[in-house]
């Protein structure tokens, strides 16, 4: 394999917990942060065969396998999650084809769960990823019926090191959980630390239209750490709601849901809610929840909650009132500045330089479009509505194709590029990034005075 290769070199379950080492050479090597994965699980202790137990490790580090042309190689691996990897690889070809796929996945000993004793009886529970956001919120309700329990995935939103973001998070799982009368579990990992995303996306971003984790990692990473807790469990089922919906004219890392379900050991991985555009599942929560709560959408806040200014938290504050709801109820704070901020960003196109991010805020602008009356509940909101029903997005932050390749051929040799050579360049980097925000503010104080 020209890409090098990647072998897992110890995997220890010990109580409740899993430590994966792995060792990688040739060209791959270089994207790698780190060369071990720890995950932490919310029961007493793990129970699972032991050709479970490396997929949470080969859920998230095999499609950067695929893309570099390089090779896994694993001792023990389970018939279902071999066949379900190789139709992955499939559908991540037809839906990236800029991107080779020709990377592969050697088993030494392919084991048919069908024959083995797996202990996994036929069970109609179920489990719901569930951060609080929009996605996870319409699956639960989607499949209530079914009392799902809910897995919150610490290490995913906030970094396992966050107490105070983490406290906040696990306390709205919790809560949510105990009104609605099920159980609620918690992973916590450093499994996003196992990637260096600067290199990933420096090689992957232009071809993909957003971040390797947007695009490839999420859905397959998470699960990929869920499926030792589900069959612990003894459940066959395991939701992830779908960030992505069927018209979409750009994929996410949820888009395979749309064409399959793969099945790793005796659990199938479903996808859910792809029928749904993002509108579609504000609506659908502002329809079935009794009484509000948060809605847990940011990213960027330290501190767990919605920060209420950042371009994730904006497009929520905005989907919810066009449904007629007041967002200050759901976990947001809405202020006279809100509606103003949002429209300077959309305008200055700083928020839509990402195809995909676009898309989200085209789908609000066709929603708007569609209804009839609105009744928003405030003011700010209806002159940013009738702004926004005139506002062409897609000339609000253009490049010329030269510069796009030029930046594109730069990226991809830094890419690969030795680690002293690739710690210089980004420091240079972060450096003038640092003073142009600093001249940047100097003049906005002057023009102050």
């Amino acid at each position: 394999m020209g890409g090098g290769f990647v072998s897992i070199s110890d995997i220890e379950m010990k109580g409740n917990s899993l430590r994966i080492r792995f060792h990688a050479k040739g060209r791959v090597a270089r994207f790698f942060k780190k060369k071990e994965l720890n995950v932490e699980y919310g029961v007493e202790r793990l129970e699972v065969p032991y050709w479970i137990t490396s997929l949470p490790l080969i859920a998230n580090i095999l499609p950067l396998v695929w893309a570099m042309d390089a090779q896994l190689d694993i001792d023990t691996l389970d018939e279902q999650s071999t066949r379900s990897f190789k139709a992955l690889q499939e559908v991540f070809r037809q839906s990236y084809p800029n991107i080779v796929w020709n990377g592969s996945l050697r088993v030494g000993d392919v084991v048919d769960t069908e024959l083995s004793d797996s202990g996994m009886p036929q069970s109609k529970k179920s489990l719901v990823f569930f951060s609080g956001g929009v996605d996870s919120l319409a699956t639960y309700f989607r499949h209530k019926e079914e009392n799902p329990a809910l897995i919150t995935v610490w290490g995913a939103d906030c970094d396992p090191w966050n107490m105070t973001a983490w406290d906040h998070i696990w306390s709205h799982t919790k809560a949510f959980a105990g009104r609605m009368e099920t159980k609620a579990f918690w992973i916590r990992s450093d499994f996003k630390d196992l990637l260096d995303y600067r290199r990933v996306d420096l090689r992957f971003k232009s071809v993909l239209n957003r971040s390797w984790w947007g695009a490839v990692q999420h859905a397959l990473g998470l699960i990929g750490l869920g499926i030792p807790l589900a069959h612990t469990l003894k459940i066959n089922k395991i939701y992830l709601g779908a960030g992505w919906w069927q018209t979409a004219n750009y994929f996410d890392a949820t888009s395979w849901g749309a064409y399959f379900k793969p099945r790793f050991g005796q659990c199938d991985a479903i996808i859910d809610g792809w029928e749904l555009t993002r509108q579609e599942k504000v609506r659908l929560l502002v329809s079935r929840l009794a009484s509000p709560i948060e809605i847990r959408v940011c990213w960027q806040s330290p501190t767990g909650k919605n920060c209420g200014r950042c371009e994730k938290c904006s497009r929520t504050i905005l989907a919810l009132e066009i449904e007629g709801a007041d967002p200050n109820l759901y976990g947001f704070r809405v202020d006279g500045s809100t509606f103003a901020n949002i429209k300077s960003h959309l305008e200055k196109g700083s928020w839509l330089s990402d195809p995909s991010v676009q898309e989200l805020w085209g789908d609000i602008q066709k929603s708007i479009q569609l209804k009839s009356s609105l009744k928003l509940p405030h003011k700010g909101a209806t002159q940013l509505v009738k702004w926004l029903l005139k506002f062409d997005m897609g000339t609000s932050n253009r490049k010329s194709t030269l510069s796009a390749k030029i930046v594109e051929h730069i990226s991809s040799y830094l890419a690969i590029s030795p680690q002293p050579l690739f710690e210089t360049v980004c420091f240079l980097h972060n450096l003038l990034k640092h003073l142009k925000e600093t001249i940047q503010q100097i003049f906005s104080s002057e023009e102050g005075m």
